[in-house]
């Protein structure tokens, strides 16, 4: 049963007699509960690919630009080359992406010159083609990653953010450019098997009951102490370096964010929280294998980021994983938290701090009008249950909405077990006799379990109601007599 329904059900117990808690709270259950979807996991191997190639990346005129079957990278002579691969997207099942990975296998294509090679992953909307216009395509960030220019090398990155942004221009495929990352840097090649490239997805579908929030903050702010001082808060702040520095000079950093929450009606079912976030900067030790985690703390908030949300109470909702590389990431977010806030407050504050690797640090980005691509977004998919009999409120104690629910029947028994039978019957359902008896209540839960064919099976079928309905009524009778 869900958790407001036992609250309901834990209010009326002191109230009234058992049986009577018993029916009400078998009603209410048919209401309360949600039946969230399921996830589906989809796997795509490109539609196309082949490798852009810009024959002179320094000059500004000139033709220099050309497509090539392969998926090469590298940068030798000043001759650029990047691996475009697009996948075909556009059937699949509308609802929120809730998680999406790239994954695949580099190895060398030449082995000079020696050393270290890297290689930057992008990923945008794309058109179904490899042409020369991928060569300047903007793009979102989703990582990068070096190895030695002999081995080969997977590849499995996680674009759950920049991929749920890129499907906001609606594109029926996704396109992912690999750039090399070092000048000059030899040719390797994406490997078209064992493993193949992929685009793993899972997909929470939407239902016609499940609303999806997804919007920036409306108020942000770096928060910033320097030799154990104060904090002092900067709204206007751009990024916002996460860090607990203990080297010389002392620096503590943290990032501020409020999310307007109002347009979220009290009492929804949040079926998952995250927050997609841009990391522009890391600073790591250990030759880049030993980087930062951060914490995100909720809190109550107020709309304005300033410095007393810096240490103000509130709950850890959430944790990065060990970052290693920049690029946009996607971190769950506790939904109790989120829930319980949307019943007492109007703002969700995020508090983003350094976790136990306080001794590196980490730029996020907190607002972008050149690329908003990189701006956060907290990304919310809720659910209000319908009722599951729209007929007319238990006339004359029912709460004036238009449909019989929980809130009726309590205020049904509340006024029974205070004034009897003496009140009108329940319309439209009950029988026309003057009278409130458990012919009328019977009648209701029967015509609530036919109309709500997503109840549980483990609700008793009509009749079973019906008696319980009137065994309640014969020893309230009894009681009184």
């Amino acid at each position: 049963m869900h958790k407001r329904t036992g609250l309901f059900c834990l209010y009326i117990n002191t109230n009234l007699p058992s049986l009577f808690v018993l029916v009400a709270c078998l009603l209410l259950g048919l209401t309360a509960g949600g039946s969230f979807a399921q996830t589906v996991s989809i796997d795509r191997e490109p539609y196309v690919t082949g490798c852009v190639v810009d024959y002179a990346p320094f000059q500004i005129v000139g033709p220099t630009d050309t497509v090539e079957s392969g998926m090469l990278i590298g940068n030798i002579n000043d001759t650029v080359r990047k691996a475009v691969l697009e996948y075909d997207i556009s059937d699949l099942v509308p609802g929120v992406v809730d998680s999406a990975r790239i994954t695949g296998m580099i190895g060398p294509n030449n082995s000079s010159p020696a050393g270290y090679r890297t290689h930057n992953f992008t990923i945008s909307a794309g058109n179904g083609i490899v042409d020369v216009h991928d060569i300047n395509q903007p793009g979102t960030s989703v990582g990068w990653f070096k190895h030695y220019s002999g081995v080969k090398t997977t590849f499995d990155y996680d674009i759950t953010g920049a991929f749920r942004r890129a499907l906001l221009s609606d594109p029926d495929y996704l396109r992912q450019v690999i750039r090399p990352g070092n000048d000059p840097q030899g040719w390797d090649a994406v490997y078209s098997l064992s493993p193949s490239p992929k685009l793993e997805l899972e997909v929470r579908p939407t239902t016609e009951s499940t609303v999806v929030y997804y919007q920036t903050p409306t108020a942000s702010a770096a928060a910033h102490a320097q030799d154990g001082g104060a904090f002092t808060v900067d709204p206007s702040a751009s990024e916002a370096p996460v860090m607990d520095w203990t080297y010389a000079p002392y620096e503590q950093g943290r990032g501020l964010m409020e999310f307007d929450l109002s347009s979220i009606p009290a009492g929804a079912t949040v079926q998952w929280a995250k927050l997609d976030v841009y990391i522009g900067g890391l600073q790591t030790g250990g030759w880049g294998t030993i980087g930062p985690d951060l914490e995100i703390v909720g809190y109550a908030g107020d709309g304005v980021a300033t410095a007393g949300d810096v240490d103000a109470p509130g709950a850890l909702i959430g944790t990065s994983s060990e970052l290693l590389s920049t690029g946009v990431f996607s971190w769950d977010i506790d939904t109790d938290f989120v829930e319980l806030l949307l019943n007492t407050d109007d703002h969700l504050g995020l508090r983003i701090q350094p976790g136990v690797g306080a001794r590196y640090r980490a730029k996020m980005t907190l607002n972008s009008l050149s690329s908003p691509e990189t701006t956060p977004h907290l990304v919310i998919g809720y659910e209000i249950p319908e009722p599951c009999d729209l007929v007319a409120d238990i006339a004359p104690v029912g709460a004036p909405d238009g449909i019989v629910d929980g809130a009726d029947l309590g205020a049904l028994l509340a006024r029974w077990k205070d004034t009897g039978d003496s009140v009108a019957d329940i319309a439209p359902v009950g029988a026309p006799d003057g009278i409130v008896d458990g012919a009328d209540l019977g009648a209701l839960l029967a015509r609530w379990k036919d109309t709500c064919p997503e109840a549980s099976p483990a609700v008793p079928e009509p009749a079973t109601l019906t008696m319980l309905a009137l065994g309640g009524l014969a020893m309230l009778r009894r009681r009184r007599k």
